[in-house]
């Protein structure tokens, strides 16, 4: 049974099979403490899901869209995003 460990949580794939690509960003900015670049993001979600590197081309317009309606994200300064919660 494989997984990620995160500093806070331990993950196994069968319970990152069932998360959004919104909740293991969220789980990303939370452990990363700090905002983040979009593509810088989003290449973080792909390789935590172990997923195919095409995903990033094929995908990152979905996922801007994702995080922009998303009440727990806000974009910050210089394309920078991060938790709503911590501003």
């Amino acid at each position: 049974m494989g997984g990620i460990i995160l500093k806070t949580k331990k993950l196994t794939s069968e319970q990152l099979e069932t998360m959004s690509f919104s909740d293991v960003a969220n789980l990303v900015l939370t452990e990363n403490k700090k905002p983040m670049k979009i593509q810088e993001l989003f290449t973080q979600v792909i390789k935590l899901m172990e997923l195919p590197d095409s995903y990033f081309e094929k995908k990152i317009g979905d996922f801007f869209a994702l995080l922009s309606t998303d009440k727990r994200f806000i974009m910050i300064e210089q394309g920078f995003w991060d938790l709503r919660i911590n501003h």
